[in-house]
C-alpha cells in the first residue's frame, strides 16, 4: 500500500503555489504596465 502523504505537505505545496502566482501576477501586471508604456 502507498503510504499517506501528510496534509501539511499539500498545505505548504499549495501556499507555495498561491505565493507564487501571487508573486508572477504582479510582476507581469509591472511588467505590462510599464512595458508597454
Amino acid at each position: 500500500m502507498i503510504h499517506r502523504i501528510p496534509i501539511q505537505f499539500f498545505k505548504r505545496i499549495k501556499f507555495i503555489k498561491i505565493g507564487f502566482l501571487l508573486r508572477f501576477n504582479l510582476n507581469f501586471g509591472r511588467f505590462l504596465k510599464y512595458g508597454i508604456l
